[in-house]
């Protein structure tokens, strides 16, 4: 080090002593028992005593806080007998403690998006709400009870066995999910990564409540888990509860032994062939490869974009464009142990076994070096994507989960600049490894094979590969207005351009300045439109294929250059015809004007080009199969057919699955190209931006772009008034399924403004859909019949026409059960109705949840162009709120009474009930 002068050595060691006494100081004033570890991208690590693990993360763009605690414990953890007990007992914790018998009811109470989720190397329990008020306080408390105080009683397993049953089996149903289980069992002969997170039949059923205590015992403690708590938080407020509630609990006596077992290296192919009923072929690999604690990690990250990514990565190109697939997908995850990466194809109709399979292992084991320029795309795709997330508190808190469970919370911010360093020479590096035949588990789904080993690896010293890392400085937080109704009625800016387009803009400063958007083009009218669905079937899906000055690939790039998203979604009545687009879009302040233009050339000069179309095509053709041989795709498409009397010409009708799939396959590109010269155009559109954006050269902009795009045919609303139909009963059988589906539709007059609306809507909410309400009390918590059902209310807009829903999910063989429950509790709650504590624990949830919903940019977004197309302000918003806020129990008894008629429903049920 330069030597230096006295003046300047002693003011540099008094600015030492200043900062030490400051960091000093900061440290003294946390809580006892709890010490500061270290600080990444202003995310702070703090250590209890006991060995919990806090991660804070402060941001006040939104008034939202997630918590998500992640326990060190899932599947790879079961012994010999438990396979399915980490997830199984996820369950059992939600049945409460003996200070909260029902915490569900709880979080539904208190407006909260709640789950938890098991995987191969953790378990969590999230929950995202307001700030407001002691949501947190409760959640934090809540918490710390379930992780020492959860009963885990033999009556609680007793009455989730069936749920748990259902959920089991309704994966089981499905082709893709069992062929990636076969898979992965094939794959791993000896580690826990070979067997299904939610585990197998017999240990489910026979697994002792005992055992299931001491599971919870032994890793439900605090030296296993970290808490994360980000969004709208006072740090030393909570972290003053933390140290209360998990403070408290007490350092455990036993010792976590680490699993011991490694998987050997893999000495030859093996393979996997899945026969049974369905609709769509498939074709799947799977190589073992690195842990995601690994640097390696990052390179198989790009390698993977540069395999699967369409319209140019290698297995896109191998298997779709050559016309062999309809698709390719990757569901590989990140583990803590030497993992995998699990690739696959969705075979076209016409597709040979062996043709696919063998395109599909000389695109992965013959490998041509990776380019510069297709490495470099995959790196920005993906980073790009991380720091998207990393902008949202609710993003942070949830993409920590994996990286806790890899052995470092860190590896969150260290992957993406590690992905940032990654190089074509690492990618080819391990492809070259990891990539061979001796080390391939290849699997094919059919309805009605020179040793080359790959190396070992090993768990990465995180300690010693992160031990200097602190990432990159946090973003800053925005200066924002507080979203409410009046707020925003206030600031938003609403004209309609010369050429007909409605526009809504509402400036406001973001968290990394970003504007959202979202354009909705409409066309037709009933007699316009009539015979016309085949033609615009496939158009939301090949809108961003390529336009007259850019290719699919040039499209996707600018798009990645300008870090931008955009969508394309129907506009469609409920089984109808295509009468309009929204098209989406997210985008940096600095490149607006750039995502415009983009916009204009995506909606004004569509390619549409033939094999793009074709492969379009293909697809279509296989999600219509594949909902074909869903039994509660199936139950409602009937429902649909009954309750909605039109035409098959009529764009409002609902047509079968068999109608759909032939009008697919007699679509032309010619058609589609004829279709969209006819209907669309500006001039009935509406066009809603959020964002720090200035609204007078956004309109100028929009209006040179969109003035002059004008449709030969008007736009009329299509009405859909109300169609009194007689209620039948439908029995269809699946034969092979063995999860079954039960859907009715209640057809009722009612319309969006009726003043019977907030009260029946209250009605069916506390009905069911949520944990707590009626429904969900009887079938799943109560009798275990379903793993979920659901009641939901849908009105009309200028027409009065709604209907009352219920969905719901069995086994075959508990079908009377689950029918007679059912009606059971629907009669009782028709004769003794709501009580008020229900009424007032519905609106607070309801009104919880729609101001939270203002408070995304994204969602404002999409209410803005809403009230443009229908003529209306964020007052109509408010009204409704002070409506649902004045609702009496009075009111939504007689609301329930008048409207919800057992006797006029529609009901189909379907599964296999002849096997039964």
């Amino acid at each position: 080090m330069p030597r230096l002068e006295p003046t300047r050595a002693l003011k540099a060691l008094l600015l030492c002593m200043a900062c030490l006494g400051v960091l000093a100081s900061a440290r003294a004033q946390l809580p006892e028992g709890i010490r500061h570890v270290t600080t990444v991208e202003g995310v702070d690590e703090y250590r209890l005593a006991n060995g919990l693990r806090i991660l804070l993360a402060a941001d006040n763009a939104r008034p939202v806080v997630t918590v998500n605690l992640v326990y060190l414990v899932g599947s790879r953890h079961e012994g010999a007998g438990e396979a399915g007990m980490a997830h199984l007992l996820e369950h059992l914790v939600f049945k409460g403690t003996s200070s909260t018998p029902d915490p569900k009811a709880q979080f539904a109470q208190r407006g909260m998006q709640w789950n938890g989720t098991t995987s191969y190397d953790r378990t969590n329990y999230y929950a995202t709400f307001n700030a407001e008020g002691d949501n947190l306080d409760w959640y934090l408390g809540w918490l710390a009870d379930s992780m020492v105080n959860a009963s885990i009683a033999r009556r609680d397993l007793d009455s989730e066995m069936t749920v748990v049953r259902n959920e089991f089996e309704r994966a089981a149903v499905r082709a893709d999910v069992a062929l990636y289980q076969g898979v992965l069992a094939a794959a791993f002969q000896w580690h826990p990564y070979g067997r299904a997170v939610i585990g197998t039949q017999s240990d489910i059923e026979n697994v002792s409540i005992a055992r299931l205590q001491n599971f919870y015992k032994h890793y439900y403690q605090p030296d296993n888990a970290a808490l994360v708590v980000a969004g709208k938080i006072d740090r030393d407020a909570v972290l003053g509860r933390i140290a209360a509630v998990f403070g408290t609990l007490p350092a455990p006596t036993r010792t976590l032994e680490p699993p011991y077992t490694r998987e050997p290296v893999q000495q030859g192919e093996r393979h996997v062939t899945l026969r049974r009923t369905g609709a769509s072929p498939l074709i799947a690999v799977a190589y073992h490869a690195v842990p995601g604690g690994s640097r390696d990690s990052a390179a198989l990250a790009v390698l993977r974009q540069v395999l699967t990514a369409a319209p140019g990565g290698r297995l896109h190109q191998a298997l779709v464009q050559a016309g062999l697939a309809s698709s390719v997908f990757d569901w590989t995850q990140t583990t803590r142990e030497p993992g995998f990466v699990y690739l696959g194809a969705l075979l076209a109709d016409s597709a040979e076994f062996d043709t696919a399979q063998k395109a599909m292992t000389d695109a992965l084991e013959s490998m041509a070096p990776a380019a510069e320029e297709e490495v470099a795309r995959a790196k920005t795709l993906i980073v790009n994507a991380i720091n998207r997330r990393l902008l949202d508190a609710h993003g942070v808190a949830m993409s920590l989960t994996d990286a806790i469970a890899a052995g470092d919370w860190r590896l969150g911010f260290a992957m993406r600049d590690w992905i940032g360093e990654v190089t074509p020479a690492d990618v080819d590096r391990l492809a070259r490894a990891i990539l061979v035949q001796s080390n391939r588990t290849s699997g094919r789904f059919i309805p009605t094979a020179q040793a080359v080993r790959a190396p070992v690896h090993q768990v990465a010293d995180l300690d010693t590969l992160l031990k200097d890392y602190r990432g990159r400085p946090p973003a800053v937080d925005a200066d924002t207005f507080a979203m409410t109704n009046a707020e925003i009625d206030a600031r938003t800016q609403a004209s309609i351009l010369p050429g007909g387009m409605k526009l809504a803009i509402l400036p406001r400063a973001t968290k990394g300045e970003r504007v959202n958007g979202t354009l909705r083009l409409r066309w037709g009218s009933v007699e316009t439109l009539r015979g016309r669905r085949a033609d615009g079937l496939l158009l939301p899906s090949m809108m961003l294929k390529g336009t007259a000055q850019r290719s699919r690939t040039e499209l996707n790039n600018l798009l990645s250059d300008m870090d931008s998203s955009m969508a394309v979604s129907a506009i469609a009545p409920a089984g109808g015809s295509l009468v309009g687009l929204a098209i989406d879009f997210n985008v940096p302040r600095k490149n607006l004007e750039r995502m415009l233009e983009l916009l204009a050339d995506v909606v004004r000069t569509p390619a549409f080009p033939t094999d793009e179309f074709e492969q379009a095509r293909r697809a279509y053709v296989a999600q219509v199969l594949a909902g074909q041989n869903d039994p509660a795709t199936h139950a409602d498409s009937a429902l649909a057919r009954h309750t909605m009397r039109y035409e098959k010409d009529d764009p409002r009708s609902a047509w079968t699955a068999q109608e759909t799939h032939q009008a697919a396959r007699e679509a032309t590109v010619e058609r589609m190209q004829d279709f969209y010269r006819e209907f669309a155009g500006a001039a009935h559109a509406e066009l809603a931006m959020v964002g720090p954006l200035d609204a007078a050269v956004a309109a100028e902009q929009l209006r040179t772009l969109f003035d002059a795009w004008r449709s030969p045919h008007a736009f009329t609303r299509i009405p859909r008034p109300y169609q009194d139909v007689p209620a039948i009963n439908v029995v269809l059988d699946m034969p092979g399924k063995t999860n079954a589906a039960y859907a009715a539709i209640l057809p009722i007059a009612l319309e969006e403004t009726d003043a019977d609306t907030p009260a029946l809507f209250t009605a069916i909410q506390l009905l069911g859909g949520r944990a707590g309400t009626r429904l969900w009390n009887r079938l799943r918590e109560k009798e275990g019949l379903s793993y979920g059902v659901n009641a939901s209310l849908r009105v009309g807009t200028r027409d009065r026409n709604g209907r009352i829903s219920i969905t719901g999910t069995f086994a075959p063989q508990n079908r009377e059960r689950f029918e007679a429950a059912l009606r059971d509790e629907l009669d009782k709650v028709l004769a003794d109705g709501y009580t008020a504590l229900e009424v007032d624990f519905a609106k607070s949830a309801i009104l919880r949840v729609r101001r939270q919903s203002i408070t995304e940019e994204r969602t404002v977004a999409a209410m803005l162009a809403d009230n443009l197309f229908w003529g209306r302000t964020m007052t109509w918003r408010e009204q409704r709120d002070k409506d649902y806020a004045a609702l009496t129990p009075e009111q939504v008894n007689a609301a329930l009474k008048k409207y919800l008629d057992p006797a006029r429903m529609s009901e189909a049920i379907a599964g296999d009930f002849a096997g039964q």
